[in-house]
């Protein structure tokens, strides 16, 4: 069913020029049917079209969030990110046993100090990969940002994302750290403010 609200931009084109094809072809012989058949086939594809672009899959909403929440982070909008984030949601470095934030409120105050305390500039979403299992989708991004610390030349890192289903729509509910540059997070010495 998601093919239907997710539908590639050349499926739609493809299922309209067969339609339109069959069209053209159904007028030339002069076959009423025929061209019945090609203005329907390139309606629905049309309609298709127009699905796809209106209504939102639960991934989709879940990679616009992703990308709203890089921004409020370089922003250092605090209430988007509270918005964005379940009551409960945490925030570790992959390698640790602790979680460094564990509750919304505290993660959101610390990912905009820590924006603040890096002085970043600029994030860029570069990739984005998305998986649904139910009601959790997992999204594993990579982020170029550039800070006065790094003389403003990019740095990547990389970050996993769950988001979760609730009541109030999907929330990210926790939020790891997987990599800075070539090395893995947990190897560096890396401090969040408190």
């Amino acid at each position: 069913m998601d093919i239907l609200y997710d539908a590639p931009w050349w499926l739609c084109l493809a299922i309209v020029t067969a339609g339109a094809a069959l069209f053209v072809s159904g007028n030339r012989r002069r076959q009423s049917t025929t061209m019945r058949a090609g203005a329907a086939i390139a309606v629905a594809g049309i309609a298709v079209a127009l699905l796809s672009y209106f209504v939102d899959t639960d991934v989709e909403i879940a990679r616009n969030r992703t990308r709203q929440l890089v921004r409020a982070v370089i922003a250092r909008d605090a209430t988007t990110l509270r918005n964005l984030l379940h009551a409960n949601a945490s925030f570790q470095v992959r390698g640790r046993s602790t979680a460094e934030y564990a509750d919304g409120a505290t993660l959101a105050a610390g990912a905009t100090a820590a924006a603040e305390l890096y002085h970043v500039e600029s994030g860029t979403v570069v990739s984005m990969d998305a998986q649904q299992a139910d009601s959790l989708i997992t999204i594993r991004m990579t982020v170029w940002s550039t800070q006065q610390a790094t003389l403003d030349r990019p740095m990547r890192t990389d970050w996993q994302l769950e988001w979760q289903k609730t009541a109030d729509g999907w929330k990210l509910f926790r939020i790891e750290l997987l990599q800075i540059g070539q090395q893995q997070a947990g190897d560096l010495n890396v401090r969040f403010p408190r």
